[in-house]
């Protein structure tokens, strides 16, 4: 960096220069020889643009007091480029031998605009910064390279509810017993030891926290991203932690981990139950089928002499179709084994209304069926798809039972759709779906049946997504009625 020299007399006139003052202050020698520090065409200023005045330049205070003075900074304009220039001016006095006044003085400076500048434009991008960081809605703290934290912002102090003076030097990342407990060191001292960023989630009790005595302790889930930042050479200076409160999302998730709970609990004791009916039923059923058979086998001259033949051949009938209704039945609640396979939909379809046309009978409701390519086949375990069917018509039934006996039609249909999906449907002519319910269909243990569970469509759910589909409700486009439409991969 240049430095001016700068020779004056005891009355503070430039009497000698060196070529680097010239060029510093924008004058030649001749401008500069003669003049004075009083005497300026253009006035100095004050690091705040106030008037420097001529009198308290370094020189002249040098002269006036016979102190050295140091490192004060002045803005002089230099003609050369029409602007003023920062120099930072010592001055020296000096004395002639036995005389207590300076005789001389000379003044040593060096521009300083460019390191000024660098200075200004470093402060405000740390005003940028720090702006930035204290107005973030996301909680942000800066720790140094120990892991000691020292600087928060306005989000992370809320969600802690403490003070800088509480937490800044005091606590640190790297001996946080919670971060400890749970395994999570490693993760954090990554970031420090090898500059790579790290991420997790963390349950924190704040009331753990040392040294703080919280008026109102939280037990947050937290999503933590930590990040290095590196010196000129590379190193690890700091690392900003931020924090995303998850507490809600967590909080949901272990609520629908405890409902699920409680639904494979309910759907356990219900198929229990179901099974010893089956069980039940299936003993007196093979009793009456097996006496039934001898029967006609011993007697068919006498029963078809009374005419009698053709109505035992028509209860034989009628055990032959229980039979096969206990056979489903036996599948629904998982007494026979369950495989995926390429199953034709129509056939399931088929197969499950039969358990239903008593029901719909006996509420005087009419099941129509609108089958379409008899060849679209699903992979799919078909007890669980015959239980989703069983479900939706269930439901249908249960939809059109106040319904006027004109309308009381339940809609059953199969359908290819793009060469990729096939969608088995069911629709009513109830009251359709209410609107504050749509967002609650597959809720669990949700029902709008005073006697519901609340378990059979989010049972249905479940089964039609572990296939790779999906189900949706909807109200009909002419306003009557409700259709639930399950899409799944065709094969």
């Amino acid at each position: 960096m240049l430095q001016g020299v700068v020779h004056q007399d005891a009355g503070g006139t430039i009497i000698a220069m060196n070529p680097a003052a010239e060029r510093i202050l924008g004058k030649t020698r001749e401008q500069l020889l003669g003049s004075s520090s009083v005497r300026e065409e253009h006035q100095p200023i004050r690091e705040d643009g106030s008037p420097f005045p001529g009198l308290e330049h370094p020189a002249m205070v040098a002269l006036q007091t016979g102190q050295t003075v140091r490192g004060v900074v002045v803005g002089v304009f230099n003609p050369q480029v029409g602007a003023y220039r920062w120099i930072r001016i010592d001055a020296v006095p000096v004395f002639r031998p036995r005389e207590t006044r300076p005789a001389e003085v000379y003044t040593v400076f060096e521009d300083i605009t460019e390191h000024r500048q660098a200075e200004e434009e470093l402060l405000s991008s740390e005003a940028f910064l720090n702006t930035l960081l204290e107005q973030s809605p996301h909680t942000m703290w800066i720790s140094n390279a120990h892991g000691t934290l020292v600087r928060t912002n306005q989000a992370m102090r809320d969600m802690f509810q403490v003070t800088d003076e509480e937490v800044v030097g005091k606590y640190n990342l790297l001996q946080d017993e919670i971060v400890q407990d749970q395994g999570l060191n490693p993760h954090v001292r990554v970031v420090f030891e090898k500059g790579k960023s790290a991420q997790f989630w963390i349950a924190y009790d704040t009331s753990r926290l040392k040294h703080l005595k919280l008026v109102n302790p939280r037990y947050l889930y937290l999503d933590v991203t930590i990040s290095p930042i590196f010196g000129a050479t590379g190193e690890v200076t700091n690392a900003v932690i931020q924090h995303l409160d998850i507490t809600e999302r967590k909080q949901a998730e272990l609520k629908l981990r405890e409902w699920n709970a409680s639904l494979e609990q309910r759907v356990a004791e219900r198929t229990l139950e179901l099974q010893g009916v089956v069980h039940q039923i299936a003993q007196p059923l093979s009793a009456i089928g097996a006496n039934l058979f001898g029967l006609i086998k011993l007697k068919a001259r006498d029963l078809q002499r009374c005419d009698a033949l053709a109505t035992v051949k028509d209860v034989e009938a009628d055990v032959i179709r229980m039979r096969e209704i206990v056979r489903h039945l036996r599948k629904l609640v998982g007494q026979g084994p369950r495989t995926s396979a390429l199953t034709k939909l129509n056939s399931i379809v088929t197969e499950v209304l039969p358990l239903l046309r008593q029901r719909a009978d006996s509420r005087m409701c009419r099941i129509a069926v609108e089958l379409g390519d008899d060849e679209a086949a699903v992979h799919v375990d078909s007890v669980q798809l015959t239980q989703v069917i069983f479900n939706l018509v269930s439901n249908a039934l249960d939809a059109s039972e106040n319904c006027p006996p004109e309308r009381r039609e339940i809609l059953v249909t199969t359908r290819p759709h793009c060469e990729k999906t096939v969608e088995p449907c069911v629709s009513d002519a109830g009251n359709g779906i209410a609107p504050e319910t749509f967002n609650r269909l597959f809720t669990p243990f949700f029902s709008t049946k005073p006697d519901g569970l609340g378990v059979g469509l989010r049972l249905s759910q479940t089964m039609v997504q572990a296939h790779g589909g999906r189900i949706e409700g909807y109200n009909s486009p002419d306003g009557v009625g409700a259709t639930f439409r399950v899409v799944l991969p065709a094969h």
